[in-house]
């Protein structure tokens, strides 16, 4: 693979126009097809410590195809602010299928073509990937040139040849591929668009033998996907879910800024055509959506006197500001039927309290509360009931302007019917610590609740603009992002000039995290499972870290339901054979990042930096091992390439980090910034600032191959 480059573009006004700038998140689709992503970005596997729960529910088959119908729960945590399903907190119902995508950037890849959508709040026309007519010219770059002043030349011929270039420059013309996530069936994987010219093709991460194509319509907005898979079945998403997205942000200097976006979000598996055509088809119903979410708050902070250097707390804040999202649609899908010429199944609906109806939605969201099996002649051959409660936040001291703001479904008990006199119930439990209300600003650095009692929501907007910003170690002496660390150091620091930065406790708490996590599944045989957690751990620096959500720990099962000797026993151990934690992550959150030669000190309550996943998990473990009571152990080794602190990949020599570039194209012979734009460089390279520093450029993604077994699995009895 070839080395990665980015090539840092650096002008004054873009350095301080970040002083009050509010990290965008990345934009998602609705609970459900959100739960099911989930699956499909975080896969059950030892290497991230999530163990597969699943009830079936119904099994469609067609000669020699199959397709089942089931419900699936995710156990790596509960976030505080994270969205419901139609089945429950934590639960997602796979029935079908559904590409969803997150979208990257300022806008969606295929936005903006007609010229109609572009933001008239926004100095640049707001352009996805598909239509700015730039992405060849930027891919056609020779970035592994070595010669700074061949670049620095490429990229002026760029911009006297593509005048509009500069739109890319300042952001507003998207050039980061969105992320689709595809779920149907047996099969779940993420893919991208490659751009050549006006045509999009495919990349599927990883690869599989899967052929997907799309259709656009008159707006140049992607409508439709067809997916064949290597026996030559067809599946057609063309139910499509749209949402809008508003992005607020409001600071002391600038006042209210807001930006939009309208875009086609998820596309829902309508129809199956198998090869031997034969045909499934489905059936949604449209209900609305209404989602507000606070997504971060900053400072700038400014050193009030010589000399101007952030290795030293004297300083004081200019320009707090926060922001938030609002989310709203009208087309969000729920299933209602499935045909085939064998049976029809049908999804009934009830309503729910945990949905917002602050904008008057006549027709929100509700829960599946019954799933109905017939044959083709109308006769029952099955039925489900899924029986529901609310996980209740605390109410004492806290004012929303939103009930539903303190209730989130909970799925009690799935009960199956054969006949009115005959059923078989699955029952489940969970954590018994309450999850606070949605706005709780209680959460840990990745949004899991930590109960760190900072100040519940008020109702007065977002509130004290520091409240969800960190408190931060800060060691001078050490180089890079190691200067800012989350935690203490776990050695003894050398020298005396380290302080800490003020915030909230925003660290891990490996007990709250668990809140409302499923803890018991007893079985219609009267058996039940038992299901114990822990909170990920990894190593960065040289120091133990918790975080990241959870782990399972252990699994035991039980012949009945009041039995209190376990049947089996299975045992995890996360550790390396050198005894300490195998686990490693792609990057860490980085929450403050100094502006203009250390004048200026950016501190924020979410990542400026895009911290990546592996395997969907915020931590992947290298070495897993399994006991199993009275039989013995398995030890899984895992492939973890490419994570951070990992240099080169001694192995293969394929994974390189990003290299970063110096170019003074923005400035001018004889501009008085030249000077500026020399001491800020050299500033930024001798303390080390890259590349965990605005504009925080990513590594390659080398996750295609993470979490894959190194060593065939080593078996002890």
């Amino acid at each position: 693979m070839k080395y990665s480059y980015f090539l840092l573009l650096l002008n004054v006004s873009l350095i301080f126009s970040q002083q009050s700038a509010v990290l965008p998140q990345v934009m998602s689709p609705s609970p459900s097809p959100s739960a099911l992503a989930k699956f499909v970005d975080q896969p059950v596997s030892p290497y991230t410590g999530i163990p597969s729960i699943q009830i079936p529910i119904w099994e469609i088959k067609l000669n020699d195809f199959t397709l089942p119908v089931e419900l699936k729960y995710h156990s790596g945590g509960i976030k505080v602010q994270e969205t419901v399903s139609n089945v429950g907190l934590g639960w997602a119902l796979n029935a079908g299928g559904v590409i969803t995508r997150a979208v990257k950037g300022k806008c969606p890849d295929d936005y903006g073509k007609s010229g109609k959508f572009h933001d008239e709040n926004s100095e640049y026309p707001k352009i996805g990937r598909f239509w700015t007519g730039k992405y060849d010219v930027l891919k056609n770059i020779n970035l592994e040139s070595p010669d700074d002043t061949y670049v620095e030349n490429q990229f002026g011929q760029i911009i006297r040849n593509h005048p509009a270039m500069s739109y890319s420059f300042a952001g507003d013309n998207d050039s980061e591929p969105d992320v689709f996530y595809y779920s149907f069936g047996n099969k779940s994987g993420k893919f991208v668009f490659d751009i050549n010219g006006n045509n999009q093709s495919v990349e599927l991460i990883p690869y599989e033998d899967i052929r997907v194509s799309h259709t656009l319509d008159i707006n140049g907005e992607i409508i439709a996907f067809t997916i064949t898979d290597e026996d030559g079945t067809q599946y057609f998403f063309e139910d499509v879910e749209r949402i809008k997205e508003g992005q607020y942000s409001e600071d002391e200097m600038y006042g209210l800024q807001m930006t939009s976006s309208e875009y086609n979000s998820s596309w829902y598996l309508s129809k199956i055509k198998t090869r031997n055509k034969q045909e499934v088809n489905f059936e949604y119903v449209n209900e609305q959506f209404y989602l507000w979410q606070q997504t971060g708050q900053a400072n700038t902070k400014i050193r009030s006197s010589p000399p101007r250097d952030f290795d030293s707390p004297k300083e004081f804040v200019m320009n707090p500001s926060w922001s938030y999202s609002v989310t709203e649609s009208s087309s969000v899908k729920r299933i209602s039927k499935i045909t085939t010429n064998n049976e029809i199944i049908e999804f009934n609906a009830v309503t729910r309290s945990d949905v917002s109806t602050l904008t008057g939605l006549t027709n929100p969201q509700k829960a599946i509360s019954s799933i109905v099996v017939n044959n083709k002649f109308s006769q029952l051959i099955k039925k489900y009931e899924l029986g529901f409660g609310y996980f209740v936040s605390p109410q004492a001291g806290v004012i929303t302007p939103d009930p539903s703001d303190f209730y989130r479904l909970k799925l009690n008990y799935v009960k199956e019917y054969y006949t009115t006199s005959k059923n078989k119930t699955y029952s489940f439990g969970y954590n018994n610590i309450a999850l606070p209300n949605k706005r709780s600003p209680r959460q840990d650095f990745l949004g899991y609740f930590n109960n760190n009692q900072e100040p519940e929501y008020s109702n007065v907007g977002a509130g004290s603009p520091t409240r969800m910003i960190p408190q931060i170690y800060v060691y001078p002496s050490l180089i890079g992002n190691y200067k800012y660390q989350l935690n203490p150091l776990c050695y003894t620091y050398a020298f005396t000039d380290h302080y800490i930065e003020p915030g909230a406790n925003r660290n891990a708490n490996p007990v709250f995290a668990q809140a409302a996590i499923l803890t018991s599944v007893i079985y219609p045989t009267g058996g039940r499972a038992e299901y114990t957690y822990e909170s990920n751990e990894f190593l960065y620096g040289g120091c133990l870290q918790t975080g990241g959500g959870l782990r399972v720990n252990n699994i035991k099962t039980f012949e009945k339901g009041n039995s209190t000797t376990p049947l089996t026993s299975k045992n995890y151990s996360y550790l390396g054979s050198d005894g300490k934690s195998s686990g490693v992550v792609t990057a860490m959150p980085v929450f403050n990042n100094i502006l203009a030669q250390g004048v200026f000190k950016h501190l924020s309550s979410i990542s400026q930096s895009k911290l990546g996943t592996t395997n969907g998990s915020h931590v992947g473990y290298k070495r897993v091992t399994e006991y199993v009571s009275g039989l013995g152990k398995t030890v899984y080794e895992y492939s973890a390439p490419g994570m951070i602190e990992d240099n080169e990949d001694v192995e293969y020599g394929l994974y390189k980090p990003t290299a970063i570039r110096w170019l003074g194209l923005p400035f001018k012979a004889g501009d008085g910034n030249i000077p500026f734009y020399e001491k800020l460089k050299s500033y930024y390279v001798q303390n080390h600032l890259f590349p965990n520093n605005f504009p925080f450029p990513q590594n390659p993604d080398y996750d295609w191959n993470r979490g894959k077994l190194e060593k065939p699995v080593n078996l002890t009895t």
